[in-house]
């Protein structure tokens, strides 16, 4: 594992962005979240896994229980726990489920929004193919914060997508109106009109599957690909709640280019391609990414960070060497009030390249 090379102060970099090891309350909130959030794993485990009922029922009461113990033990520890990380709790549910042989309690979920999503790709894109540049860059952005909503990592979005299910043109028509919580979209579109079809270079940190992925970050890479640029889009290597992997974002893609010709040939030709980042989290730590991120990412003049756990709970604070854009949909409460807003605020954050 190698320091992206794309840190504009590589010395200095700290992946998460709050320090919580004095912070009694926030360390309580993230112990509460993991708790119901391992629920969350458990439930989805259910729906995915194919094998038989009783055995999975005692595997998956074990795993619950070993977790559960452990987050006791880490509370019985004396305050302040300066070795308290989101992170570390994101590696200790890993480290559970892979014990139990439950790597991707997900799979079921993220293959049937992935199925959904396709299907809705085409009347997308065709509408993309009518709008000006101006018009564009809006309807790309607007559908990268929509298609971020499919997020099962808290109970209300879980909640939410097992009642309602999910509706990326309906979230996409309740969008808070602007301005955003955080709102560097004028700044963003003024680079896109000005710049974008000069890029050479573009690196996609993606996120979610379903129409995260499909409908929401793909359309835009596949804009900037079209104009001239080789765009990477960099996914986790392992399974990780419903993030996509690298072996997904190839099946989701070779599925779409046997009737999007032009995706076909940007795929053909490299202008559009994957990397792997040697992640396994739905956050990332940027001084360890894979050698193969590192050298997708060597020249790049545009960033692109999508989602809650890659952009603003790390890397939030991290400046770059090259134009950077910071995207999220704020599903989780706390996180969103350490940015003075609330639950489904939006975030869009452009950064110029530190000099």
């Amino acid at each position: 594992m190698t320091v992206f090379t794309l840190l504009a102060d590589p010395q200095q970099y700290t992946a998460e962005t709050w320090n919580l090891g004095n912070d009694a309350a926030g360390q309580e909130y993230w112990l509460k979240h993991f708790e119901e959030s391992f629920q969350i794993t458990m439930q989805a485990a259910r729906q995915s896994l194919v094998t038989d009922a009783a055995g999975l029922a005692e595997t998956l009461d074990q795993a619950n229980r070993d977790f559960m113990y452990r987050l006791t033990t880490m509370r019985k520890q004396p305050a302040p726990r300066p070795e308290f990380t989101v992170f570390g709790l994101d590696r200790l549910r890993q480290e559970i489920l892979r014990h139990y042989g439950l790597q991707d309690p997900f799979l079921k979920i993220k293959h049937q929004e992935n199925i959904q999503a396709c299907s809705q790709y085409p009347r997308l894109i065709k509408a993309h193919e009518r709008l000006d540049n101006e018009s564009l860059v809006r309807v790309l952005t607007e559908g990268i914060l929509a298609g971020n909503v499919f997020d099962l990592a808290t109970r209300a979005s879980f909640d939410r997508y097992n009642t309602q299910g999910l509706d990326f043109y309906h979230t996409l028509d309740d969008l808070p109106q602007r301005p955003w919580l955080v709102d560097d979209y004028d700044h963003w579109q003024s680079f896109w009109l000005d710049q974008g079809r000069a890029l050479k270079r573009v690196i996609i940190f993606i996120d979610n599957a379903g129409c995260d992925f499909v409908l929401g970050c793909l359309p835009l890479a596949r804009v900037l690909a079209q104009r001239g640029a080789t765009v990477t889009l960099a996914a986790n290597d392992e399974p990780c709640l419903n993030d996509m992997t690298l072996p997904e974002c190839k099946a989701v893609l070779q599925a779409l280019a046997q009737d999007d010709e032009l995706l076909g040939f940007l795929l053909r030709t490299g202008r559009l391609r994957l990397a792997g980042t040697g992640n396994s989290y739905p956050l990332i730590d940027l001084s360890r990414v894979s050698p193969a991120c590192n050298t997708a990412a060597r020249g790049t003049e545009l960033l692109i960070l999508i989602g809650m756990g890659r952009a603003v709970e790390t890397n939030w604070n991290a400046r770059f060497t090259c134009a950077t854009l910071k995207i999220a949909m704020l599903k989780d409460e706390w996180v969103a009030q350490q940015l003075t807003g609330k639950r489904y605020d939006v975030v869009c954050r452009f950064e110029q390249k530190k000099t």
